[in-house]
């Protein structure tokens, strides 16, 4: 047995779970829109397997559905739930990633911004501004377009599907990271884990107004009444191995991010359309938490988005 090595174990990533769509606008013009339910992207090698998976999927929860079962996968919230500021280019690659105080990014991509550091890979440290960041507010002399967003990486099991392995949600929406952050520290401070514990995750509609527009928008939220809280603890008792997962998959989403790196913008034939896919800015609220106005940003459709 090798030290360090032979210990590890590794579940593989076999797709994603979308939020929302492409969609055509009259002027033909694509763009991010966002659904009420769950949309099963399987990724794996074999088509006639993803084909299977879908098949499954609708068999269990219907052919759009808005709740679906889900488990928190043995491992740090930090690993497979992480948060960040992201910048993309024309490429798949990261510009730019923060944290809201301290951003990574190179030299070629850092204009406008405050250089504090360099980490130890060679690339430089800024001051990470956040939503006030000059690429997050696009129009500017820095960013014609807005290139920055929020993203949370949700990587979770879904126990009644076949095959063994991690899903991936993405989401741009602060009242849904804000649900799910609460989710895993709910259910630990419950059963002393949060890990392997079957609970339902549910798409809910909520009004979120974001600058001076409301509509509504489905959020991420987990199911806190139809459950026992007795059976989840007794479920609890049984240890939950840690296991490594694959890293989140960071490539450009392009239901988050267009041609270039640019965060899609609705064409106006849509807006008038009423076919919105903003989320006031963001993606809702839950967890009986009132949507936080003018906090959002991300879409929880398309996965994220402007």
């Amino acid at each position: 047995m090798i030290k360090r090595l032979s210990e590890v174990r590794r579940l593989p990533r076999l797709g994603h779970i979308r939020l929302g769509i492409k969609a055509t606008a009259a002027s033909g013009q694509e763009y991010p829109k966002e659904v009420d339910y769950f949309i099963l992207d399987p990724k794996t090698p074999d088509p006639d397997w993803n084909d299977a998976l879908v098949k499954k999927f609708a068999e269990l929860y219907g052919p759009k559905p808005k709740a679906i079962k889900i488990m928190f996968p043995p491992a740090d919230p930090q690993i497979f739930f992480p948060q960040f500021y992201k910048r993309y280019g024309a490429t798949t690659l990261v510009k730019c990633k923060g944290d809201g105080e301290v951003a990574t990014t190179a030299p070629e991509f850092a204009a406008g911004l405050e250089q504090i550091g360099e980490d130890e890979r060679g690339f430089i440290q800024v001051k990470c501004l956040g939503p006030e960041c000059p690429y997050q507010k696009g129009k500017n002399e820095f960013a014609k377009n807005k290139e920055c967003s929020r993203m949370g990486l949700l990587q979770v099991i879904l126990p009644e599907l076949p095959g063994f392995g991690i899903w991936q949600i993405n989401t741009g929406s602060y009242n849904s990271i804000v649900n799910m952050n609460s989710a895993i520290e709910w259910l630990e401070s419950l059963c002393g884990r949060f890990a392997m514990i079957p609970i339902t995750l549910m798409r809910v509609p909520t009004d979120i107004q974001y600058e001076g527009k409301r509509g509504k928008h489905w959020i991420l939220q987990v199911d806190q009444q139809r459950f026992s809280i007795g059976d989840l603890q007794k479920i609890a008792l049984t240890p939950a191995e840690k296991i490594a997962l694959p890293a989140p998959d960071e490539t450009k989403d392009t239901l988050f991010f267009l041609e270039g790196g640019k965060r899609p913008d609705e064409p106006e034939d849509a807006q008038t359309a009423g076919q919105g896919a903003h989320e006031g800015g963001e993606n809702g609220a839950g967890a009986g938490t009132a949507a936080q106005p003018g906090e959002d940003g991300g879409k929880d459709t398309p996965e994220g988005g402007k």
